[in-house]
């Protein structure tokens, strides 16, 4: 299917954004590791989207680095997203001394 078939499928969006893909709002707890690093970090995730994904860690991630995602969501019939990606946007919240973090979904596995 072209993607401008699947656009005609969808409703009109009425809002300011007009991504291919919108993103939905998740607030559920995501694991992380970077690739070539043998641990793994938690962190909380915001949105999600086809083409990526916003979370909060506590832990600085530097842009570029290349990670492994999961997200295991509660519901039985939603299987769990496991997924390669790239960071591009770091962002410090210094009042909740966290990172926001936003990374584009490289492959989903």
């Amino acid at each position: 299917m072209a993607l401008s078939s699947f656009r005609q499928g969808l409703a009109p969006r009425n809002y300011e954004e007009k991504r291919d893909f919108p993103r939905m709002r998740i607030d559920h707890k995501l694991t992380f590791g970077l690739t070539g690093e043998n641990n793994t970090s938690e962190g909380c995730c915001t949105n999600l989207s086809a083409h990526g994904v916003l979370f909060t860690t506590q832990r600085p991630v530097p842009v570029g680095a290349q990670m492994e995602l999961n997200i295991s969501l509660d519901m039985a019939v939603v299987a769990p997203l496991f997924a390669q990606a790239e960071v591009v946007r770091v962002e410090q919240d210094e009042t909740r001394n966290a990172y926001h973090v936003a990374a584009r979904i490289t492959q989903i596995r």
